[in-house]
């Protein structure tokens, strides 16, 4: 049985927190917390910077134990996407949403002069579109839940829940590298299902893309891993820094601190770095983790009772 329980966060460095944070309330996320003041020694260890200084802001979908996380860096500074950016580029590179209403969604975002990369496209189970956020984030959003059939999307509509964060893409060098770490390292189980077929490559500008993919199942989540052949896509730059815009790390809640000790050193056994040892204060145990292909994996402890300190419902 794996030790760590669910995707608990995805974390995307902006610049404009206040306009990253009226984007994603237009989507449907509600705010949950944050603070104007991330700096600190033990925030400087686990991240593997001097100085860390940063605002951030919690938003939540209405999953349980997960939450979007927007930092706005002061120190690294925050640098734009390079305007050039592929979504094949090497990196994490895009979110799928299931919205529950797709057309009011799409008015209120071509209200504020969002950037559509598609206009929405009809496939078996519903339209899809694509857009970017303000900072040139990919976001797949859906108008079918792929990991639920039609008759939830009321359910969870009535719910106060018209956003659901379902995938995460990752454009990875070599696919069998990536699998060896995600699935073979950190336990993730194969997802049968298709997520994209061929043709959908143009939602997001790759019109007769080659591509090999994998997808993994984290719980109520999706993971993607998507390896281009053509084209390829481009490494990372080797300048680049937490602080860039753009989404920067995945965090895995564990069931507790101990498990997340007990991860870290297996992942070192397999000869992958991190930023820092596990640091425990209080009731937080972290550690950020960066695979043999340079994404950056944060394993992740709170007790879920004291969840809400740190912006998750319960």
């Amino acid at each position: 049985m794996n030790r760590w329980r669910n995707l608990s966060q995805i974390a995307v460095s902006v610049m404009d927190l206040d306009e990253s944070v009226a984007f994603y309330e237009d989507l449907g996320y509600g705010q949950a917390g944050g603070t104007d003041n991330l700096q600190g020694w033990v925030v400087s260890k686990i991240q593997g910077y001097k100085g860390v200084r940063a605002r951030l802001r919690w938003l939540n979908d209405g999953s349980p134990g997960f939450q979007l996380e927007l930092f706005r860096y002061e120190r690294p500074p925050a640098r734009p996407m390079d305007p050039e950016a592929r979504p094949c580029d090497i990196g994490y590179r895009r979110m799928g949403l299931w919205v529950a209403d797709l057309d009011a969604v799409l008015g209120r975002l071509q209200a504020r002069g969002t950037h559509f990369v598609s206009e929405p496209m009809a496939y078996p189970g519903g339209r899809r579109a694509c857009v970017k956020d303000p900072d040139g984030v990919y976001l797949e959003l859906m108008e079918e839940d792929v990991l639920h059939p039609r008759p939830d999307r009321n359910r969870a509509a009535a719910n106060g829940s018209p956003v659901r964060t379902r995938t995460l893409t990752l454009s990875v060098p070599d696919l069998k590298q990536a699998e060896r770490y995600f699935e073979g390292i950190l336990g993730m189980e194969r997802a049968h299902l298709e997520l994209h077929t061929p043709d959908m490559e143009k939602m997001w500008g790759l019109e007769g893309a080659k591509t090999r993919s994998a997808v993994l199942r984290c719980d109520d989540f999706l993971l993607e891993l998507v390896e281009y052949l053509s084209p390829r896509g481009r490494p990372r730059p080797p300048d680049e820094q937490m602080g860039d815009a753009g989404i920067w790390h995945m965090a895995l809640w564990f069931n507790k601190g101990r498990y997340v000790r007990q991860a870290y050193r297996e992942a070192c056994r397999a000869g992958l770095r991190s930023r820092s040892k596990p640091v425990s204060l209080g009731l937080v145990t972290a550690v950020y983790m960066s695979t043999d292909q340079g994404f950056t994996v944060e394993y992740f402890h709170t007790p879920r009772a004291a969840g809400r300190l740190f912006g998750f419902r319960s």
